[in-house]
Order: structure tokens, then sequence, then C-alpha cells
């Protein structure tokens, strides 16, 4: 039997294609794994193994459209390549060629045949999560469904919501790198299969194909084994024997469709499961006993109700980390220092400004579009990047085959476009050792920086006075608009999502705080948090609630109507249970 399980991540760059290579590796047989290249952002294994892009989906595709309808199965090796010991179908590192070759017709390949053929396991890599993508088919028809979570990125409302909008026929979370597996699972609302370390030397190990030996010394490697041993248990056929309705048991835990519950009996307990026990189905997320007891009609705020308290330093976020790196830089505002001549703002587009006597002059058009991302990426790592990472985020899988001249010369440019824009002041951008690199904060200040050091002020705040000062700073500083709007890099994805949901959640606080004495600042608190998260229906319903406790009625409509159409774009509609507020909201208008 052939299985084809489809591999999805929130974002690019959440690990979709290591994980991919580290359950083919670990997959116990007695099948092969095979990863298929299916993100039409285009493929990188050939690279990594220095083969050949052309030999896989695009061979393949040839092939099949030479014979004709032919069977050409028992050549389906001939495109097949390995990295170390998997092996996998490439995609074309271009992204206009990968992206045609999936949306390309599929030519009519009879069924596999023959030993070793019809036993395949298929772990396709489809890339970021996209219902307009390529590869949506393969994700809806697929036999198992794997959504990759980086915990400690993702927003876990936010995330549930968009990974039951695939409604594909059997799904799990697979979490990478969550310290909070309960607490971020209980918000996503969804059973996780198991959890991957960020193992960054692991993941490397893996990509390289290094031989077992090497393998089994990392972490990313023991958990991967586990996870492909539940997956396995879970998609063996059921057999015709008296232990068919414990099978029937074990293919219940992958629910029919995305949200749609199997029927069955319902726990109240947390929603992690060990990899021994059946996945669940995907569901909405159930309300919290707060919610659930209180009217629809309340006029209590849900946003600021879910709100997680403050982590304990122990489990900060890498936001959080960010932020305590922070500390450690020389603050600006020290008596005696002088400002630095230049600022950079990434909230909204990326806006750089040299500060003369006369008064603040734009100089971000002076820079070369790489000068700008080189630029915003040290912006956004006040701890400051190595060398690898850099290279990594900036080239990605096309490192250059000399990364250190490669980084020094980009850097030089910067500098001297820096200084000629600033016609000589700025004669130096980055400090650190060679090693390392981190913007020199005497020259070159970020409102990052300053929404940085406000984000790890609120997680540490003793008093409600502290927390809402430092809420205050986080969305004053994020009111420009999204963080780095014009970059479309991946890398830039998790900084963009860690910095919304820390204003998300600075709006909550604010909200709540001012709901009771002033209801129109907590109803335009929330108005301007929809520029950073316009589909969250948490923030939408405490919208309606407000508009009812001013009186504005009439505003419920048009507002449900803003919502659907938001919604629509992603092929989604309002929930019953915001439906349902809307009704009861209108229904107490006064007549």
């Amino acid at each position: 039997m052939t299985v084809l399980i489809a591999l999805t991540g929130l974002t690019s760059r959440t690990g979709v294609t290591t994980t991919a290579v580290a359950l083919a590796d670990a997959w116990p047989g007695p099948q092969t794994a095979v990863v298929v290249e299916a993100d039409p952002a285009g493929g990188s294994l050939a690279h990594l193994a220095g083969g050949d892009p052309h030999r896989g989906l695009v061979s393949l595709a040839e092939a099949a459209t030479a014979s004709r309808g032919s069977r050409i199965t028992g050549r389906l090796w001939d495109h097949v390549q390995l990295l170390g010991r998997v092996p996998f179908l490439a995609a074309p590192d271009d992204p206009v060629a990968a992206a045609a070759i999936l949306a390309a017709p599929a030519p009519a390949i009879p069924p596999p045949t023959g030993r070793g053929l019809a036993d395949l396991v298929v772990i396709a890599d489809c890339g970021a999560l996209d219902p307009t993508s390529p590869s949506a088919p393969i994700i809806a028809g697929a036999d198992a469904v794997l959504a990759v979570v980086r915990g400690d990125l993702a927003d876990p409302a936010s995330a549930g919501q968009r990974i039951r909008g695939t409604r594909c026929r059997r799904g799990a979370v697979l979490l990478i790198g969550s310290p909070d597996t309960d607490g971020f699972t209980d918000a996503l609302g969804i059973p996780v299969l198991g959890q991957l370390p960020l193992d960054r030397r692991g993941a490397s190990s893996v990509l390289a194909g290094d031989p077992p030996g090497w393998q089994e010394r990392n972490s990313l490697t023991a958990a991967a084994t586990g996870v492909a041993a539940a997956l396995d248990t879970r998609l063996r056929p059921i057999p015709s024997t008296s232990t068919a309705t414990s099978a029937l048991r074990r293919w219940r835990g992958f629910p029919a469709r995305f949200g749609r519950r199997v029927p069955g009996p319902r726990s109240g307990g947390p929603r992690v499961y060990p990899l021994h026990l059946p996945l669940n189905d995907y569901h909405r997320a159930e309300e919290s006993p707060r919610s659930a007891s209180r009217p629809e009609h309340d006029y209590g705020l849900e946003v600021a109700a879910t709100r997680p308290p403050p982590a304990e330093p122990a489990t900060l976020s890498a936001q959080s980390k960010i932020s305590e790196a922070m500390v450690e830089a020389p603050s600006t505002n020290e008596p005696g220092m002088a400002a630095p001549p230049v600022t950079v703002e990434v909230f909204g587009p990326l806006r750089v400004r040299w500060h003369t006597e006369t008064g603040a002059v734009d100089i971000t058009a002076r820079l070369t579009p790489r000068g700008r991302e080189l630029l915003a990426l040290l912006a956004l790592h006040p701890e400051g990047l190595t060398r690898e990472a850099l290279v990594a985020d900036l080239w990605g899988e096309q490192s250059p085959r000399r990364p250190a001249n490669v980084v020094n010369t980009a850097l030089a440019r910067l500098t001297a476009a820096l200084g000629a824009a600033t016609e000589g002041s700025v004669s130096r951008a980055v400090i650190g050792d060679p090693l390392r690199y981190q913007l020199d904060p005497t020259v070159i200040a970020t409102d990052y920086w300053r929404f940085a050091d406000a984000v790890r002020q609120r997680r540490h705040a003793g008093t409600d006075t502290d927390r809402h000062t430092a809420c205050r700073h986080i969305v004053d500083t994020a009111s420009r608009g999204v963080l780095a709007t014009d970059l479309t890099a991946a890398w830039v994805a998790p900084v963009r999502e860690a910095a919304r949901r820390d204003t998300i959640t600075a709006v909550g606080f604010l909200a709540a705080a001012a709901v009771d004495h002033d209801p129109r600042h907590a109803l335009h608190l929330l108005e301007t948090a929809l520029e950073h998260d316009p589909l969250n229906e948490l923030l939408w319903r405490d919208i309606l609630r407000l508009h009812a406790r001013l009186g504005e009625h009439s505003a419920i409509e048009g507002t449900m109507n803003l919502l659907a159409q938001k919604l629509s774009e992603i092929g989604e509609q309002p929930t019953q249970q915001t439906r349902q507020l809307a009704e009861n909201l209108r229904r107490k208008a006064p007549h």
C-alpha cells in the first residue's frame, strides 16, 4: 500500500523540509519512505545533496508525457536521488519553475506495481500553508497531514484557525521547540502528535546526510524516530481479524475532515497526547470556563480574558530573550550620550533617517535592496547574528561558496552607503567580532529595540501600573503598522509573528483596563489591533460587544459584513459563536 503524508507549515522556514527528511530517515519500515519536494517556493535537497534539481519532478513529468500512458513506474527510481540514505524526488530550485511543475496537469500514470513500488511511504514537503498553493491538492488528498508549528513563534489561536481551514481528511500537529506544550496546545485547540526539539546542529546533520552514527547523537533524530513510529502505527490498514475493533479506534484518531469531530467520548483534560495514544481530530477551541459561563450578551472582553499571565523568566519566549539581550546594549538615553545619528524604523515600511541639526532626512532610497534587507535583519536581532545565521537568512539554501567574503563585502557596502548618504557622519555601522555581527547602538537606533525593551518590561512588571506603562509603549511603538511590511524574505515571518503576538497581548491588557471607564478608547485600541491581526475573531467579537455597549447597534451588521469579507479571502466564514453573539446583541437593541 502506498501512503501519502503531507507536511506543511504556517510560514516558510519553520522546519518543514528538515522534518520531512528526518521522518523519512527514521521511518521504521518495511516500506521505503521517499521525500517529494512539493513546495512551490522551490526545492533545496538537490543542492544540499550535490545533485541535479531537474532530476525528480521535472524528469518524471517529462518521462510520463513521453510515455503517453505506458507504464513508467518500473523506472521511478531513475528519477530519485539520495540525501545520505534518504531517497527524494527533487523540485526545481527556482520558485517559478517549481510552482509551474506543481500546477501542471498530472499525466496519466498507471498505479504503481511491483515490490518496492506499491509499498512506498511518500512524504510530501508542501511548504507554507496556503489554500491557493499549487500543493493544496496534495494536502487535500493526503492520507495524513502534519502541520509543523513553531510553538515559540506561532500564535496558538490563529494557528489553530488556519490549520482547521485546510479541511483535509486526517491530520495532526507537530510542535517544534515549544517549551510550554500544555499551555500552547490548550490555546491551539488541536491535539498534538509529538514534539521535535529546536536543534540547529541536529537539523544541519540531517540535511547534510550525515551517516547514522553521527545522526544518532542528536536529539532531533531520536525524537523523529518516535514520531515516525507513531505515524506508522496509525496509518496501518485495518486488519480483517478480531482486532479490527481496536484498529478502528486507532484510525478514528484521524478526523474525516478538519473541523468535524468524530463521535466519541470527550475529555476535559489536556489535549496533548503521548505518542502511544491515538490522534484526535482538529476541532474548534473549546471556550474557557470563564467565557462558557458568561452570557453571550455580556460586554466583557474575550481578547483580554484569554491573555496568558506574564511568563516567568524561566519560560520566556525567543522574543523575550531578544529583549533581554537589549539590556546589555548601551542606552542612548543616558545623560551625556549623544543620540545616534541614524534611526531605522521597521514597523510599517522600512525607513532609514539621518538626523541633522536642521531635521531628519529620509535616506532609505540611498541604500540598495540588499543593503536595506541586511540593515533590517540586524535591526530585528539586537543581540546580533552569527555569520552562519546571517548567510542562512539572506541567501537561504543558495549559500555562497565563500560566505565570509560575501558577508564582509555586503557589510562594507552597507557602511559605505550609509557614509555617503550621511555626508561622512557614519563611518561604522556594525560592531562585534568577526564571527558575530551587531548594529552599533551609538550610531544606529531602531524602533524595534524600544519595542523589545517594552516587551521585556511588561513580562517582568511587578505591578499593573508598570505593566500598563510597558503595554502603552508596545502599542505606541507598533502603531506605524505591521512589522517590515515591505519585506517578503522568509526570515522576517517568525519575528513579525512574535511582534504581532506581543502587540495583541498589550492591546488586550489596555482594552481591559479601559473598557469600564472609557469604552470608546477600548474600541479604538481593538480596531487598531485589527491592522496587525485582521482574522482574529476574538478581536471582532469584542468590537461587536463594545459597539453594543456604546449603543451603536447599527454598527453590528457592518462589522459582521467586514469580518465576513476578510474571512472569505481565505475561504472561511465567521464561526457560529460569532454569528450567535451578533444576533444576541442585535436583539438587545432598544426598539
